[in-house]
């Protein structure tokens, strides 16, 4: 991606979140907003913050899982996840996902190419489980044509993504491609281009066997269910009420959401579907927006504070990080 077109991407993603914001907030009677504060349950509040870092712990294990290198900690990918969120919610353009690699690589000392397409297929596990999880709770509320279009396009995406990976790694055509290159790239770049290419089917290439696919997409359904559990009790705090393939619904569409081009941390778009959602099972604007706000500032707090902490602990600074990722790219 060019800089023109990175700069175009982050315009056109505040300028979404934005216009989402200004819906979410319109017409709301802010005292009644104020009260609903007031009423959290903090005890709940507390339990999501919980079952959110059980979460987390379990993502960091599934990466490890994918890499399935032995010099590989469940405390490094853990780290190196939690830097990468915190970026995500400082930084436009989900450049975290670029930073875990950059994080991973300097204690592992493995290729960066190898260690992002580790990351790529961590990623995909999620989106795998969550179009899953939208399609059986489309499947109960098929009024909500929206949330029909979002899941298929999320399936969409998902079954393209590995369409690519399976044709790149898994068959000789991603070797003619490294042919391909040579006709294209000088002489000089033509064995760095190349190399890297190779490290990358190699990192997609670390679920090859049908048992590790398993453990992984197995693992991924604990992480979701933590996450499922985060969500149930912030709605709790408030009393809202929802049925269980409702709460599914919600939690499919929040975090589908995250396709939509966004300002860090979702700003806007996660506020505007929740209210959608919410207000499709007749919970007022107001507790809907109130939830929302809370539930929106346990995650992005936590998340935050956590990659500070560990960039602290690391003695590294967040610029060093990001300069890291420009020269990387």
């Amino acid at each position: 991606m060019t800089d023109i077109r990175k700069k175009i991407y982050i315009i056109f993603g505040f300028a979404i979140s934005i216009v989402c914001l200004y819906f979410a907030f319109k017409g709301v009677q802010w005292g009644q907003v104020a009260s609903s504060f007031a009423r959290a349950n903090l005890f709940n509040l507390a339990l999501s913050v919980l079952f959110q870092l059980l979460s987390l712990g379990m993502a960091g294990f599934r990466w490890k899982t994918v890499i399935n290198l032995p010099e590989v900690s469940w405390s490094s990918t853990s780290a190196s996840m939690m830097v990468g969120l915190m970026v995500n919610n400082i930084f436009p353009g989900r450049i975290g996902e670029l930073v875990r690699p950059i994080m991973l690589g300097q204690e592992v000392k493995r290729s960066r190419s190898f260690l992002l397409a580790t990351v790529v297929i961590d990623r995909l596990s999620d989106l795998l489980v969550l179009v899953i999880l939208a399609l059986l709770s489309f499947s109960m509320f098929p009024s909500f044509s929206w949330a029909r279009e979002m899941s298929l396009i999320g399936g969409g995406i998902l079954l393209l993504a590995f369409f690519l990976i399976g044709v790149f790694s898994y068959s000789k055509i991603g070797l003619k491609l490294d042919g391909m290159v040579h006709q294209f790239v000088p002489g000089r770049f033509y064995e760095k281009v190349v190399g890297n290419l190779k490290k990358f089917r190699l990192g997609f290439q670390t679920i090859k066997s049908i048992r590790r696919g398993a453990a992984i997409f197995g693992l991924s359904w604990f992480v979701w269910g933590a996450w499922f559990l985060c969500l149930y009790y912030a709605l709790n705090a408030f009393e809202l009420v929802l049925p269980f393939w409702g709460m599914i619904l919600l939690l499919a569409v929040l975090n589908l959401g995250g396709l939509v081009p966004a300002s860090p941390g979702y700003a806007g778009t996660y506020h505007l579907l929740a209210i959608l959602v919410l207000s499709a099972f007749g919970i007022k604007k107001e507790g809907a927006l109130s939830f929302i706000l809370v539930f929106h500032a346990l995650w992005y707090i936590t998340q935050t504070l956590i990659g500070l902490i560990i960039l602290a602990q690391k003695n590294l600074k967040l610029w060093q990080i990001l300069e890291a990722k420009k020269l990387a790219t």
